[in-house]
């Protein structure tokens, strides 16, 4: 396996909507042992940028999910799975 080392200035960003894709996308990011900061889940905070408990991974709240945004949302599992050295159920 691949082993890639993200030693980046600036964290990986991971573009995450509301709604159903989100839902969608909470356990594969549980499995992928990715957890956003409190405030992602506060419905009131104006924060569009969160950190996670990888330092190299932020998540970055998009308020409008186009079909050009879509897949690469859904191929971040290929680059999380890299990041943490493990794989996730197809």
């Amino acid at each position: 396996m691949n082993v890639i080392r993200l030693d980046a200035a600036e964290p990986l960003r991971l573009a995450l909507p509301k709604g159903r894709i989100l839902k969608e996308l909470k356990p594969i990011l549980e499995a992928a042992d990715v957890h956003p900061e409190a405030a992602f889940e506060d419905p009131e905070t104006r924060k569009l940028r969160f950190s996670t408990n990888i330092q190299v991974l932020c998540i970055k709240r998009v308020l409008r999910a186009g079909t050009l945004q879509v897949q690469p949302i859904i191929q971040i599992n290929e680059a999380i799975q890299n990041a943490q050295g493990q794989f996730l159920p197809s």
